[in-house]
C-alpha cells in the first residue's frame, strides 16, 4: 500500500512540461500513439485502454529534460507498468534528431556523450523508422 507521503514524493519528482512546449507537442501527430504500439498496449478491440502519457526519457544533471525530442509518447503499460524499456525510449528519442540537431544537443548538454549513446542504441535496435 502506498502512503500519501510516497505519492507526494513521486509527484514532486515529476517535472512539468512548459506551456509552449506542451502546445507544440500537442500538435505533433507523433505524440498521439505509444512508441511501442503493440498488443501489450492495445486492448482486444485495438484501442488504448487509457490515455497516452508523455514520458521524459532523459535526465541530465538530476533533472528531466524538457526538450521536444526528449519526451516520447507511451501508454501506461510502457511508461509506468511492466513494459517500460528505458533504452528503447531513449533510442526513439535520439532517432528523432538529425545529425546536425544531435551535434547541437551535444553542445548544449556536454557532460554526456549523446552521439556515443545513439550509436550504441542503433546497434542494439537497428535503424529507426520514427517520424520526425
Amino acid at each position: 500500500m502506498t502512503s500519501n507521503r510516497d505519492t507526494k514524493i513521486f509527484l514532486f519528482n515529476m517535472r512539468p512540461i512548459p506551456l509552449g512546449l506542451r502546445m507544440s507537442l500537442q500538435d505533433d501527430p507523433f505524440m498521439s500513439a505509444c512508441i511501442q504500439d503493440n498488443m501489450d498496449c492495445r486492448g482486444m478491440h485495438g484501442e488504448y485502454p487509457g490515455r497516452v502519457e508523455w514520458d521524459h526519457v532523459f535526465t541530465y544533471q538530476g533533472r528531466q529534460l524538457n526538450e521536444w525530442w526528449a519526451i516520447c509518447p507511451a501508454c501506461w503499460y510502457h511508461h509506468r507498468g511492466g513494459g517500460l524499456d528505458r533504452e528503447y525510449s531513449q533510442f526513439v528519442a535520439l532517432s528523432r534528431l538529425s545529425d546536425e540537431q544531435l551535434k547541437e544537443v551535444q553542445k548544449k548538454y556536454p557532460r554526456f556523450d549523446w552521439i556515443k549513446l545513439k550509436t550504441r542504441l542503433q546497434k542494439k535496435y537497428g535503424k529507426s523508422k520514427v517520424h520526425k
